[in-house]
């Protein structure tokens, strides 16, 4: 799976144990409903967070991880986390490793404000809507029978 957006916040990489170094990634999408996503990178990938900056915009390769865990009280619960493999400047081929402020391999400079091949959000319609149900206040829906205030 691959995430792509802006990073927002990089943390500063720690040893947890001995064997396990563990930094983390918070990137928020850029689609109509963004998201704001905390991905973990864990031993040698924690090095990769070394390639970025905050603001610049990425594609984060992911694996979803989940477990389940069980307290001293009995209760099981479980949990979900992004851990990172792989980081690439957005648009950039895969392998190409985003290196600040060099723009290498892919027309993408994160002080430009450019990124080739990243879709923007669609502009607002006449009716105050984004056509996709976005709240704005314009119906999506059409036909008989399909006129309700839901808004998708």
């Amino acid at each position: 799976m691959e995430i792509t957006g802006s990073v927002k916040l990089i943390n500063e990489t720690k040893q947890i144990t001995p064997n396990l170094r563990k930094g983390e990634l918070v990137v928020t999408t850029e689609e109509n409903y963004p998201q704001t996503l905390m991905i973990e990178f864990v031993n040698d990938r924690a090095d990769l967070l070394n390639t970025v900056k905050i603001g610049d915009r990425v594609t984060v390769a992911i694996n979803l991880r989940g477990r389940e865990w069980t307290s001293p009280q009995n209760e099981v619960k479980y949990f979900v986390s992004l851990s990172g493999w792989r980081i690439t400047a957005a648009g950039a081929p895969a392998g190409v490793p985003p290196t600040p402020g060099s723009g290498q391999g892919s027309g993408y400079n994160p002080g430009s404000g450019s990124n080739p091949g990243f879709a923007t959000n669609p502009a607002p319609s006449s009716a105050g809507g984004y056509g996709d149900g976005g709240f704005g206040g314009g119906s999506t829906n059409s036909g008989p029978g399909l006129d309700d205030d839901l808004p998708f």
